[in-house]
């Protein structure tokens, strides 16, 4: 349930809010064993994070998809639409599905998105849904499980969406990985420049540090 209200707000446009803790399934819990479900005057035993909560395994696995949303929503602009004129010309939402079951269609033509198109779809439900899906083969980036710009599997037809969860999937290039530049490949030229860069910078770091040496000794 958590990791499906992630996904809701991380793939919706405008600025998403979070509260801090909640990657974890931050609780707070009273000396009695019990939830404080209003602890503005409660203790730091109370109100702190618990960061060795992620020590266990379920708590890690939210934590990790919270990280994959949020690489998935950085590696694509059409998710990040900053007026309703673009919202309405991008983002139309899908008809005549099941009770509970919610979908949009998302076109991927804005500048810098890697995506040819998108199809959000989330289950309430306490059962798996099928969903007919546009023509064409779909990248599932996102599933009840696992969550990231990384394509999980690729789909065409109908999806089968897990009990209570989001599945995400792109068309085209959807890993919105940006073409990097490896050390190995770098010009000479470029790869001398930046040694000697480096050298400045570590020699006058050096020249810094001895002068305040030696201030503080004549001090």
């Amino acid at each position: 349930m958590n990791n499906l209200a992630a996904a809701i707000y991380m793939t919706a446009e405008g600025v998403p809010f979070m509260q801090a803790g909640e990657e974890f399934l931050r609780s707070k819990v009273k000396a009695d064993g019990g939830l404080d479900e209003n602890s503005y005057a409660s203790p730091d035993s109370v109100n702190s994070l618990k960061w060795s909560n992620l020590e266990d395994e379920q708590y890690q696995n939210v934590y990790q998809y919270y990280k994959g949303l949020i690489a998935f929503r950085k590696a694509h602009p059409v998710l990040r639409l900053d007026n309703a004129e673009d919202v309405k010309a991008h983002v139309t939402p899908v008809e005549d599905l099941d009770d509970n079951v919610v979908a949009f269609a998302i076109t991927g033509d804005v500048d810098g998105e890697t995506a040819d198109g998108m199809y959000v779809i989330f289950n309430a439900n306490n059962e798996k849904k099928e969903v007919t899906l546009p023509e064409g083969n779909w990248n599932v980036c996102i599933n009840d499980t696992l969550a990231g710009k990384d394509t999980i599997e690729t789909i065409s037809g109908t999806a089968e969406v897990a009990p209570v969860s989001a599945l995400i999937l792109v068309k085209g290039d959807g890993n919105g990985s940006t073409a990097v530049v490896s050390a190995g490949t770098l010009p000479a030229w470029m790869a001398y420049v930046f040694t000697i860069l480096v050298a400045v910078v570590i020699g006058a770091c050096s020249v810094w540090s001895q002068k305040k040496a030696g201030k503080a000794g004549r001090k």
